[in-house]
């Protein structure tokens, strides 16, 4: 199985879907957040302490299905977040059937 994803120069993903969108959120500054609330982007707290917590998001095939990713935050000397680090695979389970002759 083969999965594809291009993403174009300019293409706009949504924030609230995948692991890159979820270190942004959990490593922004309050005042951004708050322009995103209006936009239907909402996390607990809980949730975004825990990703800065551990420094990293796990996505599992929320942006893109059957793709699996790691998302760490790159920080600049002041704390803030400026861009991240992903680590993406596809998981594709082979199911062989048990009959042999």
């Amino acid at each position: 199985m083969l999965l594809r994803r291009t993403v174009k120069l300019g293409e706009v993903l949504p924030l609230n879907r995948g692991a890159v969108g979820e270190v942004f959120l959990a490593f922004m500054s309050i005042d951004k957040k708050v322009n995103l609330v209006n936009k239907n982007i909402i996390y607990t707290d809980s949730f975004l302490d825990k990703i800065r917590k551990q420094n990293y998001s796990i996505n599992d095939g929320l942006q893109e299905p059957g793709v699996y990713a790691i998302a760490a935050p790159v920080l600049d000397p002041s704390n803030n977040i400026f861009e991240c680090y992903i680590c993406f695979r596809t998981l594709v389970t082979v199911l062989k059937s048990t009959n042999r002759n």
